[in-house]
């Protein structure tokens, strides 16, 4: 099957399931990650397969309101692979690479369990991911994914608080989040790299004007 027929059938599947998202992670974020991810994959030397990262990047995200009930997105995304990329017409032996991909998406540097990829696909679905993140509309999306779970804008004494999904998981105010994952983020490719470059230095002015503004100095 042509990779615009399983495409297609699989978005129609992808935007029935996040439809009313309020978290950020809309079908607009998932189509933009997948045009990250090809122009990232593009710009890198080496044979990418563009249909397993076109299938991770609309799927990564599908779970975010399921954490709602206490399931994680990641596993609900690797589900959600397993079920519908057969029904689509997706070629089963790329299946695996879609799995891994979705699996290791939101890893970050430091993690205690960090899985090496095994794929470079993964790599690049990460790298289209955390830029994303980094930029304006990584901001509005963060701004709207703290309001949906009660995390505070800004906390200048610099308070914990919980993810309402991750009782164990510890987060700052959003605005500590943005600067400690926007700014500090690593990329695996220099393409990812070279995109985010501009866009952090946005988040640099934007952090400084926002600080100075809640303390009325501007």
């Amino acid at each position: 099957m042509k990779k615009n027929e399983w495409r297609n059938k699989l978005l129609k599947a992808v935007e029935e399931k996040v439809k009313g998202d309020h978290t950020g992670h809309s079908i607009t974020h998932l189509l933009r990650t997948e045009k990250y991810a090809l122009q990232i994959a593009r710009g890198e030397k080496g044979k990418l397969d563009e249909e397993v990262i076109s299938a991770a990047c609309l799927i990564h995200d599908v779970g975010r309101m399921d954490e709602f009930l206490g399931i994680g997105h990641i596993e609900t995304g690797i589900k959600f692979a397993e079920e519908w990329l057969p029904l689509v017409g997706f070629p089963e032996e790329k299946i695996p690479k879609v799995i891994e991909a979705i699996k290791l998406h939101e890893q970050r540097e430091g993690d205690t369990d960090k899985t090496k990829a095994q794929y470079k696909e993964s790599l690049i679905v990460q790298d289209a991911d955390k830029l994303e993140f980094v930029g304006a509309v990584g901001i509005a999306r963060g701004f709207q994914f703290a309001g949906a779970h009660k995390i505070p804008v800004y906390d200048p004494e610099y308070k914990e608080v919980d993810y309402s999904y991750k009782p164990l998981e510890k987060v700052l105010s959003e605005l500590h989040h943005i600067k400690k994952l926007m700014i500090e983020k690593r990329f695996n490719t220099k393409t990812g790299e070279k995109l985010a470059k501009k866009r952090v230095t946005f988040v640099k002015k934007f952090i400084d004007q926002f600080i100075k503004e809640w303390e009325g100095k501007l």
